[in-house]
């Protein structure tokens, strides 16, 4: 799960529909409740994603490009188209991970809710924005024009991250960039 937290990183243009929030959010724990009751009548998304992460002991940075589906509750694929192709399957039950170059495919159970990633959780359809983290406004430079941006921290320790940010459309509620 962990690839499946860093895939989430910076995630672009998830669904879009007209939503009645309007520009003027009065708190950020309010607009994330906006936020979440849009995604629940969400049963299925694409989009396309940069993932950018660094890890390492020199702090490295790596840029993926590549393509989401998600249909809830639990099923999503991730297509890597650069900079090596790549393809991450799940039924919701089973995760299929395929690297051509490798000439294999792995497979391996989908964490239970109690050992899966909250973002993971949020993707599924078994998350909550408002339970799962503390939320706050944020200031990021490279956000979306016209987009209002949310802090989220999770409410239970997670190993792979400190922190979320969430750029919104607070008219559509869209999720530009994670």
């Amino acid at each position: 799960m962990r690839l499946l937290l860093a895939l989430l990183v910076t995630l672009l243009a998830a669904p879009t529909a007209q939503n009645m929030w309007g520009a003027q959010a009065q708190s950020a724990e309010a607009l994330a409740k906006a936020l979440q009751q849009k995604y629940d009548k969400v049963r299925d998304f694409s989009a396309d994603f940069v993932h950018t992460y660094r890890g390492g002991v020199l702090r490295q940075t790596a840029i993926e490009r590549g393509r989401l589906l998600v249909k809830k509750p639990g099923k999503m694929r991730w297509e890597y188209r650069e900079p090596e192709r790549k393809l991450f399957v799940s039924d919701g039950r089973k995760l299929y991970s395929y690297v051509p170059e490798d000439r294999q495919v792995l497979v391996s159970d989908v964490p239970d809710d109690d050992h899966a990633t909250t973002p993971a959780l949020f993707l599924a359809g078994k998350g909550n924005l408002g339970r799962d983290f503390t939320v706050a406004y944020a200031q990021v430079e490279d956000a979306p024009t016209g987009t209002t941006v949310l802090k989220l921290s999770p409410r239970k320790t997670e190993p792979e991250y400190d922190w979320l940010m969430l750029a919104i459309d607070p008219i559509t509620l869209q999720i530009r960039m994670l």
